[in-house]
């Protein structure tokens, strides 16, 4: 997953040290959405979460951590998905 995260332009944004095992996480589950029959993004499978956990080898203590912190990404993300359907909406 390090080469996704490199693959960014530098000038695109700036990955804090602290955070780029979450970043490499969230791109690795980037798929794992759930989709309503509307095309409304729900918010991310959690089931798919966890397998993805277990194949990445992420230790038991960890992963309350990088759950909550997926979390935040994922709220951010549903804010962005949600404006960008508004703005569809109004066209």
């Amino acid at each position: 997953m390090r080469e996704r995260i490199s693959d960014v332009e530098e000038d695109c944004c700036e990955i804090w040290p602290d955070n780029q095992k979450t970043v490499q996480f969230f791109f690795a589950i980037c798929k794992q959405w759930i989709v309503s029959s509307m095309g409304d993004y729900l918010g991310l499978d959690n089931k798919a979460v966890e397998a993805t956990m277990n194949m990445m080898g992420i230790p038991r203590r960890k992963r309350r951590k990088l759950l909550y912190e997926i979390g935040v990404m994922e709220e951010a993300a549903m804010k962005v998905f949600k404006e960008r359907r508004k703005n569809e909406c109004q066209r």
